[in-house]
């Protein structure tokens, strides 16, 4: 979905993550959904002068025999994966947001993170880099400058989404996680392009996601 802002500007944004945690029926594990959503991607002004596109991925999670979960590094998805979550058992979990063919122009990138019952029972935190948009719950940003574009050997840069914790995991699972329990742990990523008229974080972020 694009929004047209002035001076024949536009912005492209792209749905993350989706993950809907919903308690299974049997033992005491619970099931977690990710439903993952492919980029939209989308043509700036005529040539794709900011970008060419932004997408989501992560590593497989395999499920271990003791129902622990490790990441296989040199296997990927942006289809969503589920997992059976067991009270006091953190997961790893590394949503990546890349933006592909990044041009230069001043821009910003968005994470939001819509999470239900955060620091109840799943908890993370955010990777180093990301800010707090003020006056936005759960709303996280990165300038992108001419450091951002890729390399003379790169097409892309990735950005990690969430910080790895002290005990190697990103994601915390309590154990006081119930059953008979759902929740919502979302992430959906924007990128804009910064202007004389939309030259603030938030004034960007307010543009992209008018009417959502």
């Amino acid at each position: 979905m694009f929004k047209k802002i002035k001076d024949k500007k536009y912005f492209v944004a792209a749905l993350v993550l989706v993950l809907a945690v919903a308690v299974a029926a049997v033992a005491s594990a619970v099931t977690a959904k990710y439903v993952g959503q492919k980029d939209v991607k989308a043509t700036i002004g005529l040539k794709a002068d900011l970008a060419e596109s932004i997408t989501v991925y992560e590593h497989v999670a395999n499920r271990q025999t003791d129902g622990s979960y490790e990441l296989d590094s040199s296997a990927i998805t942006e289809e969503g994966q589920t997992y059976m979550l067991m009270p006091g058992v953190d997961i790893y979990k590394d949503p990546t947001v890349r933006v592909t063919g990044y041009t230069g122009l001043p821009a910003y990138l968005f994470v939001v993170t819509e999470v239900s019952e955060y620091g109840t029972v799943l908890g993370f935190n955010m990777a180093d880099g990301w800010q707090s948009l003020s006056g936005h719950g759960g709303v996280w940003y990165k300038e992108l400058t001419s450091a951002d574009i890729p390399g003379e050997d790169e097409t892309y840069k990735d950005y990690p989404v969430l910080e790895t914790l002290a005990d190697g995991y990103q994601i915390n699972v309590s154990e006081t996680l119930p059953r008979g329990s759902k929740y919502t742990f979302a992430f959906k990523a924007y990128i804009g392009q910064k202007t004389v008229d939309y030259n603030t974080p938030a004034k960007v972020f307010e543009a992209l996601t008018a009417g959502d």
